[in-house]
């Protein structure tokens, strides 16, 4: 803020109020707590107005003469400046604003805060105060030292003292102010400056360049030095001059306060580029006294160099301060002097300062410069050919734009040497000749800083390779440490010798021409080895180092090196060269033959793995690790209303997708989730090559870890005698080759199926084999349970069971003949699936394993067995022995003495304590007290017995029981569980007791049929218990009345259906009721229930009378006359209300058809209005009838006699 610009604001005002303060509150450089406390106090009074100006701006001005005694004289102003030192202003006064929100309500107005220079080496402190709209009340105490304002005087801080001016020294102090002349506004005719003129006719491009330093040089923006950086002759002092000249030509165009009262150019530049070679500059400024000196020349203040050099400093900076100054200092790079840089860095406000260097600064904001476009280097080449009388053709100006990489310098040096005579073909050699002026001017300096370091061996790697130059390739291929390899890259961009775009490095076409025509000075060793480290990574970008390195290599050794190099790539590590397609092909029928098969739980033909195989989802390993309480996952689980204990709400990754991202892979799963064959469908997908899903040129081979059976384990034996039976020509050098060039896909399956008294050294062996070819793929299997070893590099992934879309695409595959596919077989066993009465075995299917078991057994009969008992028996013996046995899996006993059967006894019980409690979850303890106590009981172990180590053993090696969470377990299945607990009852005689308690809790409903099919005697109490329980629920008059009724219209009907079946459906009319139904279709009666009462159009009441017609064709009611009911239900019709009518008409119609069917059924509206208790006991009623009925469909052997007696008394009022 200049000294006029107060007096104008000033001036605005009709009576203006000026409060002046000495010093800064706390009197030192810092604001203590008491400072604040006085400085905000005083802020908030000045905005409420209470001086006496409410309304009006209120000025605070700090810079009074410290005077203590009475005097006539004003008060003199002093110097503050040094607040904006310690403090910033812009940081102060946000600070301030900060401070006062958190104090008072409601918010402040804004507040500014302004140097003012009034004299010579005099700033004072201004801080305007709008006033605030509302009174300003503090929500809190602030501390001070009991400074208030009065009103009408000025308070004026002396020290620690405090004094009141009175009014006549506050009027000197405002004739001070006010008689400050307003300086007249200077033009463009007198800004100071030393500008040289440009070199160029037109300046070309750089329009992005251009406007990102007029908005830097923005007096709003805080940014105060610009750093144009790049290689030499990229333009960087054309960029500076164009933007300098810009400001001095528009001075009086631009918004007053924009433009630039003075503008030094300070020029370090050391040599220039002719087209008569390189040049040395007079004149060069090289220190801070060349900077103070020019600086004091271009502002006409002989003062700074009249003065000794310890004060030239601070007079710069005052001078710099009184008006707005663009300082630009161009060719940085070539001043050693580290004071120029400390100068640059605290220069004072309002200046501006750009710096153009070759090598990077860390001051303020960095524009780089790289290479033109190709339409601008086309215009410049035009102009350059225009001005100097010269004719290039549209292919050489392709040329010279593809040789010089849109370098302004270069294309300009180029014109000039076509302008002398010189060839363009001779041009372009001069261009890549690295003892040419071009290379000599714009990289030897700066190549010169990194010769034998880092950041060379970086640079030739950025030119020679074609691959993508990140960051961690560059470290890989120069075999540089990540440090070494950061150093190198930074160093190479501080010197601009390197461009970074999309996080990859590339550099000019001159840049990269100069380091080729000095490859032959590189050491070759160092050199062979990033070629073939290239190649490693890229086979073709090794090639193209070839043919990026030869046409520039004259040194005749190294071309023969280079040569011999070549060819021995092309020899030994062409793995194209290696595989042939006789190879590939060998090696693809053997794994079809050997791992593409599956034949498992008795399959009477195998069937190949991809006409099955289901793609798989897995959870990644946040959702494996985590860590539920036993209440979540019982709460979960009764929310989800399903009947499997599944991951929903958790995110499920593709296979294929997972294994195309990780390099190193662990798939863990619970037994059957189809681990194995997952791992052998990647090596079906990698044979495929582009073909397949598998994204990765690799070859798999397949390894069953269950084949280390001793101690001594040798993976890359093992590889190599695979490719021998595969027919690969020298198997040893083969097989070396793929796994030093990473080449294989390598399937580790069964990690849980090694012998235990081998796992550690397997695993050692495994990681020691995977670190030492660690460019390969890996993936490798392993239950769940039995994984304790966290694999170095390894991504942890769990399978997760089946979704109903999965089963269904399983189902699918497995039925894929022909003949299948015309019988619809898989939408048949589907669809099966899908009944209630299936839901048991719909819930296995979610394992792949006992999926596959359901398919064989509806391939085999085409039908699930109604016992549903017989499903889950063979599908626990399935988990517990079969599949380890088909495997050829060695385990150890779970326990010495704990067969199968007693394990399953074991299993039972632990299955009923949690129904009986109704819980699904355990935890490890209570399970590892049971089978302690167990064991105890029936095979005398001790009592220090490991019951945590046989839960461990259980959970691995079979799966029955699996862990959910930390210290959680649950069976794998609900319906293992259930059978688990249906077989604990039977054992123990339980049934009689599970009637009694649990015949109505549908939650049971599974144990009740499953029971009937685990009772090898017959269910024959079981179901004279369940008859004798559920008559009990009709007790009471109507309940019983309801029964003789269906009784009286059904008997002796003519229809040809047992008397219970059309006794459920008379029921079912009048009660609608799903279980009476349920009934009635059990004997093959066929019905739907509308109900009449809800009749609201002509749709519905013909959907009635369709209904009683079937009824009627039915005949299963007597002394009914369906004629009739027909005949008025249609004159009805025509008289259904509309919904504009009265409800009182509504309940009119409806009575009306109440009363129809009371009058053609026999029945009376007191029959079927029962209360709550009585609508809930025949439904209970109902539902025992048909859960009578289902159990012994799923029993094993009922007395036909027995069930006669029952099926005549069901639906019947209970004998006495």
């Amino acid at each position: 803020m200049e000294k006029n610009k107060l007096k104008e604001k000033i001036e605005q005002q009709e009576n203006p109020k000026l409060e002046f303060k000495s010093e800064w509150y706390s009197g030192t450089n810092e604001l203590d707590e008491k400072g604040w406390g006085e400085f905000l106090k005083d802020l908030i009074s000045l905005s409420n107005g209470n001086l006496g100006y409410a309304g009006e701006s209120a000025y605070l001005i700090f810079g009074v003469d410290d005077k203590k005694e009475t005097s006539n004289q004003p008060r003199q102003l002093y110097d503050v400046s040094y607040i904006d030192n310690v403090f910033k202003l812009e940081d102060l006064r946000n600070t301030t604003l900060r401070r006062l929100r958190r104090v008072c309500s409601p918010s402040p107005p804004d507040i500014k805060l302004e140097l003012i220079l009034y004299k010579e080496n005099i700033n004072i402190l201004v801080i305007e105060i709008p006033p605030a709209a509302d009174v300003i009340k503090l929500d809190s105490d602030l501390p001070t030292r009991g400074l208030t304002f009065r009103k009408g005087t000025v308070l004026i801080r002396v020290g620690q003292d405090v004094v009141v001016a009175d009014p006549t020294e506050v009027s000197a102090l405002k004739r001070e102010i006010l008689s400050v002349p307003s300086p007249a506004r200077v033009n463009s005719k007198k800004v100071l400056h030393n500008l040289p003129q440009p070199d160029y006719t037109n300046f070309v491009g750089r329009k992005e360049e251009l406007a990102s330093l007029q908005k830097l040089l923005h007096p709003k923006d805080r940014v105060w030095a610009i750093v144009i950086d790049g290689v030499g002759g990229i333009g960087k002092s054309a960029l500076a001059l164009e933007i300098a000249h810009y400001y001095l030509n528009e001075f009086e165009k631009l918004p007053k306060g924009e433009g630039f009262e003075a503008i030094i150019w300070i020029s370090a530049k050391s040599a220039i580029l002719t087209a008569d070679g390189i040049k040395s500059r007079p004149q060069v400024n090289q220190s801070i006294h060349d900077i103070y000196t020019a600086i004091a020349i271009c502002l006409e203040k002989d003062n700074i160099t009249d003065c000794q050099f310890d004060n030239q400093n601070t007079l710069v900076n005052r001078e710099l301060s009184h008006q707005r100054t663009l300082l630009i200092i161009d060719n940085l790079e070539t001043i050693d002097d580290e004071r120029v840089y400390t100068f640059i860095r605290e220069l004072p406000p309002p200046t501006k300062c750009i710096v153009t260097t070759r090598h990077r600064i860390d001051i303020a904001a960095a524009i780089r410069l790289t290479g033109m476009s190709k339409d601008e280097t086309f215009f410049l080449i035009r102009q350059e050919s225009d001005k100097k009388k010269v004719q290039i053709s549209q292919g050489e100006a392709e040329l010279l734009f593809k040789r010089t990489g849109g370098v302004p310098l270069a294309v300009v040096w180029s014109v000039s040497q076509v302008a002398y005579g010189y060839e363009i073909q001779n041009v372009f050699h001069r261009l890549g000749n690295a003892q040419g002026d071009i290379a000599r001017f714009c990289f030897e300096n700066a190549l010169s800083l990194i010769k034998e370091k880092a950041a060379y061996t970086l640079l030739i790697c950025i030119c020679i390779s074609t691959y993508k130059n990140n960051r961690e390739f560059l470290g890989k291929i120069a075999n540089l440490s990540k440090l070494d390899t950061e150093d190198g890259l930074v160093a190479l961009e501080k010197l601009s010798l390197v461009n970074q775009q999309n996080g990859c490095y590339n550099v000019l076409p001159l840049v990269k021409e100069y380091i080729l025509t000095k490859i032959a000075d590189f050491e070759f060793d160092t050199l062979k080895e990033i070629i073939l480290q290239i190649i490693e990574a890229d086979v073709q970008s090794g090639f193209d180092a070839f043919d990026l390195i030869n046409p520039f290599v004259i040194n005749h050794e190294l071309n023969d090196k280079l040569r011999k190099l070549k060819n021995e790539i092309t020899i030994t590590n062409n793995i194209d060269y290696l595989i042939t397609p006789e190879i590939r092909e060998y090696i693809k029928l053997y794994y079809e033959e050997r791992y593409g098969i599956l034949k498992v739980l008795g399959m009477r033909e195998p069937v190949k793995c991809e006409s099955v195989y289901t793609a798989v989802q897995f959870l990644n390993d946040e959702a494996i690790r985590s860590f539920p309480s036993i209440e979540t996952l019982e709460r979960s689980y009764r929310e989800a209303k399903r009947r499997r204990f599944n991951s929903q709400g958790r995110k499920k990754l593709p296979g294929i997708q997972v294994v195309n991202e990780k390099q190193y892979l662990m798939v863990l799963g619970e037994p059957g989730t189809g681990k194995s064959t997952f791992l052998r469908k990647m090596g079906l997908e990698a044979l495929k090559g582009k073909e397949g899903e598998f994204k990765h040129d690799c070859i798999p081979v397949f390894i069953e870890l269950k084949r280390f059976t001793s101690s001594e384990i040798n993976i890359e034996k093992f590889i190599i005698e695979e490719f021998r039976t595969c027919n690969c020509p020298v198997p040893e050098k083969f097989t070396a080759k793929v796994l030093e060039q990473g080449k294989l896909l390598i399937l580790l399956d069964g990690l849980d199926e090694v012998p235990s008294q081998n796992l550690t050294t397997t695993i050692n062996k495994i990681q020691n084999f995977v670190d030492k070819y660690d460019k390969n793929r890996f993936i490798v299997s392993c239950r769940t349970a039995a994984y304790r070893h966290n694999f170095r590099r390894f991504t942890d992934v769990a399978m997760t069971d089946f979704d109903d879309e999965q089963i269904q695409q399983f189902i699918n595959n497995w039925f894929h003949q022909e003949d299948d596919k015309q019988a619809q077989t898989s939408n048949k066993c589907w669809e099966l699936l899908q009944k209630p009465e299936n839901e048991a075995a719909k819930e296995l299917a979610h394992t792949p394993l006992l999926l596959t078991f359901l398919c064989l057994v509806y391939e085999r009969s085409q039908n699930f067995p109604n016992n549903r008992s017989v499903l889950c028996r063979k599908a626990l013996r399935i988990l517990l022995e079969e599949w380890a046995s088909e495997k050829r899996i060695l385990r150890d006993e779970i326990y010495q003495g704990l067969y199968t059967d007693l394990e399953e006894v074991l299993l039972s019980e632990i299955a009923y304590t949690g129904f009986v409690s109704n819980r699904l979850f355990f935890s490890q303890q209570e399970i590892v007290e049971q089978i302690k106590n167990f064991l105890s009981s029936n095979l005398n172990a001790p009592e220090d017995l490991d019951g945590e180590a046989v839960l461990n053993a259980i959970v691995s090696k079979q799966g029955i029981l699996v862990r959910r969470a930390e210290d959680v377990f649950s069976f794998s299945h609900l319906t293992l569980q259930e059978y688990l607990t249906a077989q604990y009852i039977d054992d123990h005689r339980l049934v009689e007791k599970l009637v009694n308690e649990h015949l109505t809790h549908k939650r049971w409903k599974e144990k009740f049929l499953l029971v009937a099919g685990v009772m090898r005697g017959g269910a024959d109490d079981l179901l004279l218990w369940m008859e004798k329980e559920l008559q009990k629920y009709i007790n009471t008059p109507k309940l019983t009345a309801l029964l003789t009724w269906a009784e009286e219209v059904t008997v002796g009907s003519q229809g040809d259906y047992k008397p219970v079946g059309k006794r459920a459906v008379a029921i079912a009319i009048i009660s609608t009721n799903p279980y009476a139904i349920s009934i009635a279709n059990t004997y093959s009666i066929s019905i739907s229930i509308e109900n009449a009462i809800t009749i609201t159009s002509t749709n519905d009441i013909t959907q009635v009378i369709n209904y009683i017609r079937k009824l009627e064709e039915l005949k299963i009611f007597n002394n009914v006359n369906f004629t009739m009911l027909i005949c008025e239900l249609n004159t009805l019709k025509t008289n259904i209300p509309d919904k504009k009518q009265a409800q009182a008409a509504y309940r009119t119609f409806i009575q009306r058809i109440q009363q129809i069917l009371f009058n053609v059924f026999n029945l009376t509206p007191d029959m079927i209005n029962l209360s709550e208790s009585e609508v809930e006991s025949l439904e209970n009623y109902l539902y025992a009838n048909n859960l009578l009925i289902q159990c012994k469909q799923a029993s094993i052997r009922v007395s036909p006699k027995l069930w006669a007696n029952i099926e005549a008394q069901m639906l019947l009022v209970p004998n006495d």
